[in-house]
């Protein structure tokens, strides 16, 4: 991660929706966050590309807000992290989360899915680590939708120190240097 690009940017107001960020695929299990907003006035916005027709059903028979934004820049990424009160990763499975770890990076109070690839970076409450099942996902919204929109730092600090180009970097050059 890029961490002179993606940081908590202290002076930027949060609007009070939740965030997500990933293709429109079963595997990010929009439906799962779906299911934990009914009945409630929350609002989502998700950013990326895919059909969003596919949750046509679920979003209009239950009065659901939710935005799909499509495609933004990696650019804009940065700002776009840094005004949300909350971002929601509820994938499956996960290979490396790139977009938990830029939320994280920006201090965004993050919520995954105690899944693969997801639970394996939970840390000292560096995130919100939930179980697949509505509910649990539905007390841990409630939970940060309610607090004030305080900066995540300890999520920050842990992928400056973690996932940082530089610490990468360092990494791949000492794996390299084992070898030759």
């Amino acid at each position: 991660i890029d961490v002179n690009k993606f940081y908590p940017i202290n002076s930027m107001k949060k609007i009070n929706k939740i965030l997500c960020v990933g293709r429109l695929t079963q595997q990010k299990n929009y439906e799962l966050l779906f299911k934990s907003l009914i009945g409630s006035n929350y609002e989502v916005d998700i950013i990326g590309h895919g059909d969003p027709k596919l949750y046509n059903q679920i979003i209009n028979s239950n009065n659901l807000k939710v935005n799909f934004l499509g495609n933004i820049s990696n650019q804009d990424l940065p700002k776009v992290y840094n005004s949300y009160k909350v971002y929601i990763l509820c994938s499956l499975y996960e290979g490396h989360p790139k977009s938990l770890l830029e939320a994280m990076s920006c201090g965004v109070n993050c919520i995954g899915t105690n899944v693969e690839g997801i639970a394996d970076l939970y840390e000292n409450n560096n995130f919100h680590l939930v179980e697949l099942n509505p509910k649990s996902l539905r007390e841990k919204i409630n939970f940060l939708m309610q607090k004030d929109s305080s900066i995540n730092l300890e999520a920050s600090k842990y992928i400056k120190n973690n996932f940082s180009i530089q610490v990468i970097k360092k990494k791949y050059i000492r794996l390299y240097n084992q070898f030759n």
